[in-house]
């Protein structure tokens, strides 16, 4: 696999700026979304195929053209000996404008698979928007179309089980966006586009769902989403998405997309399950209140990973209100099949709860574990404030309680957050994530990494780390290098009346020190660049590589343009051993958040527990293997990594793969892995679920990863009939190659 054409990671410039923080979300299958003011920018990832191959003389040109790269792009070390000159998210993005207004005709298509006429009301044009909502302003109107958040589902929830995405807007409003199956192009595409991508549906605002149990066959509770968040993958393609309002509820949305009764295309079913109150044991203050606290924010929301126990699936919704941190237990019981309800159970009151300070744009997450300790199920997870960052842990076996009686903040005193000493009380988190969980020595505080809004020349605390010792941290990314050595870099103060804005000076963000090359003895030096970070991600199998969006502006001059660029960091690949040890040699990172935290490990008895189920996607194992020193991944097939409904179905198509006849010349056909050959060299694509030979165009789809063909399910049905063959397809059969388990491309 060392000769693969792997595209570079290299630097994005963008032109346009969010309005707040955690403004990054990657996808399941390395998909990248970047929050904008008004709009949302979409990147897709490439990934090798063994058409990707050089070989060779070729492999090492290849590597050293790209080794020659600047400064914090991957070069050869990030992309493999064989990195070529692509580069990574630069051919397939897309921006999305969020909608001028609130339009609920965006959910025609739920009304028309439901079997609900929309009302005709909905389908006015001139009719004005009000704004929704419980506060003075929101009731009577709003802002339209800013981007808030921006959250991925799990997989399954998409055309060919893609994840979509949802965009949390300033008008309450949620919209779903990803590829529409009724416009997707010819099935033989070879590359992924932006042709197909739409508004899906959306929930809140002014955007009904359907409800054939209501007179008037729609649901309009006319919310104001204030958060949102999406739950583990819960089965393929069924999920539940919870947001919170701004009157204090949470209400839980069920999610199917599956194919109706009487459509050729699969559609989606979205239904409201479950709505509670969230006030919390803190009676709610008016805002003219002196002691009022403001605590509003976007990423109020978390889901825990799910665990499995007999014919149950458990899972804890963790959210935050005033001075407070819930934890309320859901539970579905199983099956729940494709198509059907879900039988949900969520809980009267919080199971646990945590009396705790929480200012505007404070954030929870969960580790994805579950630890079993005892009897006990034990979830970590950390509360950002924002300016200080709290572990917890929870139990999701514990038994039920009461809920909590009211009280005074000022009686648990968390009217006001605790003096924070240092640079953290002026420097807000940003962005956080969680270190995928350490199995061999398992630890009662959740191993994270953050980033904090400014970075100068002044402030060292932007990138903060927690792994207690001795375990090894993650080696220093890239793009820290790149924010150290922007922001420490100076001029003479006799050169600090140029503008650093201008084309010359700056160059879009990426001017280097030569600029500014002048002797030592030039008199004091200024720094002219500080840095804003906006948003932190990791890759979803084992978080080896790293994204940062962030903003270089000038310390000596007012702004003229709002750009931003985004940057990563990325490990070498595990067959680079040298490269690999350098990497280890040069981490010297590790800042303390708490030296509580930096403690050597204590033995505890926590073993991941049985009932907690998490399988990366190929995408995401092998985005790993690309850019975060995971293990290879293999793209040829074999019995580890076929599921066993595969290998039954190639093994029932023996005989009819021994009886192929070539097209051209009736000569036997022989199955080499990839094509099916006669002796006179006619080749044909074969098919990686059934092991048969392609001898048309466009009855089959190509797989984003390994670029195996797979019959499509009409002509899988279609051969077996003609060979006599007795099959029964199930859904892992026909939505996923049968060579790697890779999703296709259309």
């Amino acid at each position: 696999m060392d000769d693969y054409i792997i595209p570079r990671l290299s630097t994005i410039p963008l032109k346009t700026r969010p309005l707040g923080a955690h403004a990054l979300d990657l996808s399941c299958d390395a998909e990248l979304a970047i929050i904008a003011d008004d709009s949302v920018h979409v990147l897709l990832p490439e990934f090798p195929t063994p058409d990707d191959i050089v070989p060779g003389a070729a492999a090492a040109a290849a590597a050293a053209a790209a080794a020659a790269n600047g400064s914090i792009d991957s070069g050869g070390r990030g992309g493999g000996k064989a990195a070529s000159q692509r580069k990574q998210y630069h051919n397939f993005r897309g921006q999305f404008m969020a909608i001028r207004k609130p339009d609920p005709r965006v959910n025609h298509r739920l009304f028309a698979d439901a079997g609900c006429p929309m009302d005709l009301a909905f389908d006015n044009d001139e009719e004005p928007y009000f704004g929704v909502g419980g506060g003075v302003p929101t009731a009577f109107g709003s802002s339209l179309n800013q981007t808030v958040a921006v959250r991925w589902s799990p997989g399954g929830l998409g055309h060919n089980l893609r994840p979509v995405l949802a965009v949390h807007l300033t008008n309450g409003s949620v919209l779903v966006y990803g590829e529409d199956p009724e416009l997707v192009p010819d099935v033989s595409s070879r590359k992924r586009t932006f042709k197909s991508w739409r508004i899906l549906w959306g929930v809140g605002g002014v955007l009904p769902l359907p409800d054939l149990e209501k007179p008037e066959c729609a649901h309009l509770p006319k919310d104001k989403i204030t958060s949102v968040a999406w739950a583990k993958e819960v089965g393929r393609s069924r999920a539940l998405l919870a947001y919170m309002t701004d009157r204090e509820e949470i209400v839980i949305i069920s999610v199917q997309y599956t194919l109706v009764e009487g459509n050729t295309y699969p559609s989606w079913i979205v239904k409201e399950v479950s709505r509670f109150t969230d006030l919390g044991p803190h009676p709610k203050l008016d805002w003219t209140n002196p002691d009022f606290v403001p605590y509003g924010t976007p990423n109020a929301l978390a889901w825990s990973p799910w665990l499995t126990e007999g014919d149950t699936m458990t899972a804890v919704l963790a959210h935050t209100a005033r001075s407070y941190l819930g934890f309320r237990r859901i539970t579905i019981s199983l099956p729940w099949d494709r198509g059907d309800d879900v039988d949900i159970s969520v809980e009267n009151t919080d199971y646990n709860g945590i009396c705790v300070s929480t200012l505007v744009n404070s954030a929870v997450t969960f580790e994805d574990a579950i630890w079993a300790r005892g009897d006990q199920k034990i979830c970590l997870g950390a509360l950002v404030t924002p300016f200080s960052v709290k572990t917890f842990e929870t139990d999701l076996a514990a038994p039920s309680v009461a809920s909590r009686p009211v009280h005074s903040s000022d009686a648990c005193g968390t009217s006001y957050p605790a003096p924070i000493e240092g640079d953290d009380a002026n420097n807000p988190v940003s962005g956080i994530y969680m270190h995928p969980p350490n199995t061999t020595s398992p630890h009662d505080i959740p191993s994270f990494t953050l980033i904090r809004l400014s970075a100068t020349s002044k402030t060292t605390n932007y990138y903060q780390l927690n792994t207690p010792r001795p375990l090894p941290s993650p080696p220093r990314p890239q793009w820290l290098d790149h924010v150290r050595s922007t922001v420490a870099m100076s001029i003479p103060r006799a050169m600090a009346s140029r503008d650093a804005d201008s084309d010359v000076s700056a160059n879009d963000g990426d001017s280097s020190d030569d600029d500014f090359d002048m002797p030592d003895d030039a008199g004091e030096q200024v720094r002219p660049w500080r840095m804003h970070l906006y948003g932190l991600a990791a890759s979803p199998a084992a978080a080896g590589m790293t994204a940062v969006l962030l903003a270089q502006q000038s310390t000596l001059g007012p702004e003229r343009r709002f750009k931003t660029k985004l940057v990563f960091g990325w490990r070498p690949r595990r067959s680079d051993g040298e490269e690999e040890a350098e990497a280890e040699v040069e981490n010297d990172v590790d800042v303390d958040i708490d030296p509580a935290l930096r403690a050597p490990v204590v033995e505890t008895d926590m073993r991941l527990d049985p009932g907690f189920r998490s399988t990366p996607s190929t995408e995401a194992r092998l985005w790993e293997w690309m850019y975060g020193g995971g293990e290879p991944v293999p793209f040829s097939v074999s019995l580890p990594d076929v599921p066993p409904g595969w290998q039954a179905l190639r093994s029932r198509f023996v005989d009819a793969i021994a009886g192929q006849k070539c097209l051209f010349c009736a000569k036997p056909l022989v199955d080499t892995g990839r094509q099916s050959a006669c002796e006179h060299k006619h080749s044909f694509a074969t098919c990686a679920t059934t092991g048969l030979a392609i001898k048309a165009p466009g009855i089959s789809r190509i797989c984003g990863i390994c670029g195996m063909r797979t019959l499509c399910t009409e002509n899988i049905l279609e051969a077996a009939e003609t060979h006599g063959v007795e099959v029964s397809l199930d859904e892992a059969t026909v939505e996923q190659c049968g060579g790697c388990g890779g999703k296709f491309i259309a």
